[in-house]
């Protein structure tokens, strides 16, 4: 099963999303997170940005990171980026970076459904 990480256009794209009514490439920005990825990612990414951004990104319920909290989850991977020598983190890094970067400049809350 697929994971998801993305900015909408609006609250009706995200719940037409959740329910199964529109599919990925409509929404405005995105990453596909490949299921036997998710725990790879998990220990060593979401685990940081649900700490620091006081949100539990699981496996078990959509997750929203809002707004307010993305400049901090901008830092945490930054910093990831710069201290780890993990290619596959650092490739998967950089896409996360550029959503939470473009979910900023639009002034966007960024979802994760896993």
């Amino acid at each position: 099963m697929k994971g998801y990480i993305f900015v909408a256009h609006n609250e009706e794209e995200i719940v037409k999303f959740y329910q199964g009514k529109i599919s990925c490439d409509i929404l405005e920005k995105y990453l596909i997170v490949e299921d036997g990825d998710y725990k790879y990612y998990e220990a060593k990414l979401f685990d940081f940005i649900s700490v620091e951004c006081n949100i539990l990104i699981d496996r078990y319920e959509e997750e929203t990171l809002e707004f307010n909290d993305i400049p901090r989850a901008i830092e945490i991977v930054e910093i990831l980026i710069n201290n780890t020598d993990d290619l596959k983190l650092i490739e998967f890094a950089k896409k996360l970076l550029e959503l939470l970067q473009y979910a900023k400049e639009n002034k966007k809350d960024v979802e994760f459904k896993f």
